[in-house]
């Protein structure tokens, strides 16, 4: 038997000895499999299960900074990530629910009818389909802040200021708000797109909190993106009659329904537009169109809580796209905005500290033909 006693005792040594230690920051997210657990998913798109997890550490969506020890020679019933043993486990940003912002973000995903590839974009194209929501900030406190943005089915493509790019994922790892002092920055872009450059002052015409990310100062955060989105709205309309049949396929409401569409000529073109405030589920409305050009952005979103240089800065990007796509006949677009809800479920956003207000905006904008 104390021959056995001391093979065991080596083993043991022999695992611990080839034990491997791992120090990262994460969040604690909850995930609902196999009856429910608590896993770590670090800024780096890593997935841990943490062996023996405090109570007190078992919150959907804090911040941690943790060190402990891979342990594959452990067996557990879930599926999920990579074992650790937690040997050292710190909260980040204590005050994570005292922290005194807001959070603004509108963007636009473009699409066409046959097509469900989508793209994330907060200015106009020009040939190809661009991509970016825009996020403004508005804080009393100031106090630092992290984003990371995770794409449930989809990916990023680009940020500005420059922020770390994963396969699903980006991260600001520390934003500062600033004064005015300079500006910085400036990221160049393909000829298929909007250069940045021309729409920066655009964004920047704000009333939001000057930021500063690694020497890039500006007034709003972006990040681009390509994600997969069925649409389920469709439009049919008569020239004769002047009528549009919208129907909402989603099995939740749409809102600021905006149907809009050439006519005339080259020379002596028309824009005609319509708006239904909201379809509800499967609903299906028909309504006139006529010759008009409305708020219809601007008061949607400053109905939600965007203040009114946010709002401008959105219409004068987007009301010539949207209402006057070309200035010959035979196009039409359809736009509508989905609920926070159901963009938070492709979207998603990590802030730490958490903002004590999120506004989420994202129209969908499909091109009929």
């Amino acid at each position: 038997m104390k021959n056995i006693f001391v093979l065991i005792i080596a083993l043991l040594l022999t695992v611990q000895a080839f034990s491997q230690t791992v120090q990262d920051i994460g969040t604690l997210k909850y995930i609902d499999l196999e009856g429910g657990f608590y896993g770590i998913i670090t800024d780096k798109d890593k997935c841990y299960y943490p062996l023996q997890l405090r109570d007190e550490y078992k919150k959907d969506g804090l911040r941690i900074k943790f060190t402990g020890i891979l342990r594959d020679d452990v067996m557990t019933f879930v599926q999920w990530g990579q074992n650790v043993e937690i040997t050292e486990i710190e909260q980040l940003f204590c005050d994570i629910n005292r922290a005194d912002y807001e959070v603004h973000e509108w963007g636009v995903m473009v699409g066409c009818p046959e097509d469900n590839t989508f793209f994330m974009t907060s200015r106009p194209e020009r040939v190809t389909y661009v991509k970016q929501p825009v996020l403004y900030f508005h804080s009393k406190d100031k106090k630092p802040f992290y984003l990371k943005v995770d794409f449930t089915n989809g990916k990023p493509t680009d940020t500005y200021p420059v922020a770390e790019l994963f396969p699903n994922s980006l991260v600001w790892n520390e934003v500062i708000f600033t004064e005015p002092k300079r500006q910085k920055g400036i990221v160049e872009e393909t000829k298929d797109f909007v250069p940045l450059q021309e729409i920066i002052p655009v964004l920047n015409d704000v009333d939001a909190d000057l930021l500063s990310y690694k020497d890039t100062e500006s007034r709003f955060l972006f990040y681009e993106g390509e994600v997969n989105f069925m649409n389920y709205v469709t439009a049919e309309h008569n020239s004769y009659s002047k009528e549009v049949k919208i129907k909402n396929g989603f099995g939740f409401p749409v809102y600021n329904v905006v149907f809009t569409k050439g006519g005339g000529d080259f020379w002596n073109p028309e824009y005609y537009s319509c708006k239904i405030d909201t379809l509800k589920p499967y609903e299906e409305i028909t309504v006139n169109y006529k010759e008009q050009e409305v708020n219809y952005w601007t008061d949607d979103l400053s109905s939600l809580g965007f203040t009114e240089k946010e709002a401008k800065s959105f219409s004068r990007l987007w009301d010539t796209p949207f209402l006057r796509y070309s200035n010959t006949a035979g196009w039409a677009n359809l736009i509508y905005r989905i609920p926070q809800e159901e963009l938070e479920k492709m979207i998603m956003l990590t802030f730490d500290p958490q903002p004590s207000k999120l506004i989420r905006v994202l129209y969908m904008m499909v091109h009929l033909h």
